[in-house]
């Protein structure tokens, strides 16, 4: 499950785990949920402050220690005629 690194993605990141253990409770098993960041900007408290609030938010809900950053290019991407392999 990708989670900005932003209050309100946590926020309803937090709501996302409690139907999850909601579901895995009634199914007893499944399903199996993962967590990782994205969006996150490079080097921010705030990455690093997102990661740890959701690993506390979610204990038995395995958080990627990969995680996806800002690419600046990529979001400017659809208004330039330049391929990406050349930003």
């Amino acid at each position: 499950m990708p989670v900005q690194p932003s209050g309100i993605d946590v926020q309803s990141a937090a709501d996302a785990v409690r139907l999850i253990k909601q579901a895995q409770s009634v199914r007893q098993g499944p399903p199996k949920a993962l967590m990782f960041l994205s969006r996150a900007v490079k080097g921010t408290k705030l990455k690093t402050e997102a990661m740890e609030l959701l690993e506390k938010l979610a204990p038995t809900i395995k958080v990627l220690k990969s995680v996806v950053h800002q690419k600046q290019v990529i979001a400017d991407s659809s208004g330039q005629v330049i391929p990406l392999s050349e930003n």
